[in-house]
């Protein structure tokens, strides 16, 4: 994938372009490179570490992975590490860094809970994990670069989502959106180049598959729902989503929950 997504980058060089690369690294099966894989059970036998028997944490009916220690699959986060920086190598040598944008995000947090304790990835401190809306299946590593016009090596505490990833497209290109259009995101350059720090007041997360799961970020309250229970958090206080607020605060409960039925 990355050796085609060079071919097409040198193509391009002379012309703006536009480079959707997915890469199937990190995701199950995993399938990692041997000499790596090589490199890491050993890394793991030096910790003393007993992989086939993996910590748990209990999580409603389900178990999440509570220690990171999958040879496998840190050997499949190195090729992508690696693949990354033949990317980036590529910009610089065709001098196009300075002027391309470049955003590295995941879809969903690692997979980390279910049925059993084999899964590959711990998000600790984090809740749970894939296709849960805890903040270890909701919250991703999310990395833009534009040397041209904001400085790097910063970290932003403020959410964003991926939806706000069309509407900052259309902001650095100077493109309008079609007459009429409303999108559920908002353009990041405001907020990279240092022209605002407020972004979004409310974050929404619908996953009716996993028994109805919703859940509602404001400020720094969550209000996580799986079927007829109901979490408040304060994510300042406890990232780990581990103390349920809900008693305290029942008229926060109300609002956030009035809140999500008008977005739905």
């Amino acid at each position: 994938l990355t050796t085609k997504a060079i071919g097409f980058i040198k193509d391009h060089a002379e012309k703006p372009f536009f480079l959707n690369l997915w890469y199937y690294t990190v995701h199950t099966p995993i399938e990692p490179r041997k000499d790596k894989l090589e490199k890491y059970t050993a890394k793991a036998k030096s910790l003393g570490l007993d992989t086939s028997k993996p910590p748990a944490i209990s999580e409603h009916q389900s178990l999440t992975n509570a220690r990171q220690d999958n040879p496998a699959y840190a050997a499949m986060v190195e090729s992508l590490d690696e693949n990354v920086g033949r990317l980036m190598a590529e910009l610089d040598r065709l001098g196009l860094r300075e002027n391309t944008i470049v955003v590295f995000f995941s879809d969903n947090g690692g997979l980390a809970t279910g049925s059993h304790t084999r899964y590959p990835v711990c998000n600790l401190p984090l809740r749970a994990g894939k296709a849960w809306l805890y903040e270890g299946g909701i919250r991703t590593p999310f990395i833009v670069s534009w040397p041209a016009r904001f400085q790097g090596g910063r970290t932003l505490e403020t959410p964003v989502i991926s939806l706000d990833l069309l509407p900052t497209a259309l902001e650095a290109i100077g493109a309008a959106p079609p007459a009429g259009t409303v999108f559920d995101g908002k353009s990041l350059l405001p907020l990279l180049t240092g022209k605002s720090t407020r972004h979004h007041d409310t974050l929404y997360w619908s996953s009716g598959g996993l028994n109805g799961e919703w859940a509602v970020r404001q400020g720094d309250w969550k209000l996580h729902a799986l079927r007829d229970q109901r979490e408040l958090i304060n994510l300042a206080a406890k990232p780990a989503e581990t103390k349920n607020l809900a008693a305290q605060h029942p008229e926060k409960v109300k609002q956030l929950t009035a809140l999500y039925h008008a977005w739905l």
